[in-house]
């Protein structure tokens, strides 16, 4: 996360991604939630999120598919997927290109995390 954001400013600081709004926020979003919870139907059932948002949702929207979408073809553009391979396949996990077991498999086969 940190290397992605400093894509945009360079010289941010360590410090601000560990305050409330940034560590936080993304333990809270990864324990609960609708994303949480839909992502977590997705992996379990194999149904596609359009109807997970329509068959358990009530018709309500998952944030996280369309940032993934946007975070992916960012880093498409800049020829920089291989460089973050969590949000490359969590963007592939969401289209059902990839399985969610293989997130793992890729992350422990990237060369920054061996």
């Amino acid at each position: 996360m940190i290397s992605f954001c400093r894509l945009y400013k360079q010289e941010s600081s360590p410090d601000i991604y560990l305050e409330s709004c940034g560590i936080a926020d993304l333990i809270a979003s990864a324990l609960g939630g609708r994303n949480y919870n839909g992502a977590k139907k997705m992996a379990e059932t194999n149904k596609s999120l359009k109807d997970i948002e329509r068959d358990d949702l009530n018709g309500q929207s998952l944030q996280g598919p369309g940032t993934a979408k946007e975070v992916y073809y960012f880093l498409q553009g800049k020829n920089l997927l291989d460089q973050f391979p969590l949000f490359r396949d969590a963007y592939l996990i969401c289209e059902q290109k990839i399985e969610p077991k293989n997130l793992l498999e890729n992350l422990t086969n990237h060369p920054d995390f061996n």
